[in-house]
């Protein structure tokens, strides 16, 4: 059989898994992995008659590693699991956040004055202002807990501000 016939038979016979590879030297290689239809990614890995295997990496293309070269596998659906998780508690401490006390949420007591109270709104607000981390490469579900945080501030800032006007009235 042909080299080029062998490579289609290959394809055909196996699946695809979506997998991240780390590397023994640091770097991290997201991609696919074909695997022989009757074995789990486990035992592709520990069959020790193969050195080399095949990988079609999302980067760069297909390529051939080695197995010796390979110090951890991730699957992506762990991954996904994990990122996933990650959301859930950001939004769990949107949702948190939502229902705060505004005094609360800029670290003041109910009795502060009006500096003490700016102060605390220029001193959060400047923690979470979302243009201080635009170059920093955080996901997007960071920067929209960064925005919401900022929203809550400043929406804290003029509650607290109205409230304080009120009884200036009175």
């Amino acid at each position: 059989m042909a080299a080029a016939d062998m490579a289609t038979w290959r394809r055909q016979n196996s699946d695809t898994h979506p997998i991240e590879i780390e590397l023994v030297d640091g770097s991290v290689l997201s991609g696919k992995l074909l695997v022989s239809r009757d074995k789990t990614t486990r035992e592709f890995f520990n069959v020790a008659t193969d050195a080399f295997f095949d990988f079609d990496c999302a980067r760069e293309g297909p390529i051939v590693l080695s197995k010796a070269s390979v110090r951890k596998i991730r699957l992506e659906s762990a991954q996904k699991a994990d990122d996933q998780s990650k959301i859930d508690q950001l939004a769990a401490r949107r949702a948190e956040l939502e229902k705060t006390d505004p005094y609360r949420l800029l670290g003041v007591p109910s009795s502060a004055s009006s500096d003490e109270l700016h102060k605390a709104y220029i001193a959060k607000a400047r923690v979470y202002h979302p243009d201080r981390f635009a170059d920093t490469g955080l996901p997007p579900e960071v920067f929209d807990y960064l925005n919401a945080m900022a929203r809550r501030i400043n929406v804290a800032y003029k509650d607290i501000e109205a409230a304080m006007g009120e009884t200036d009235k009175k």
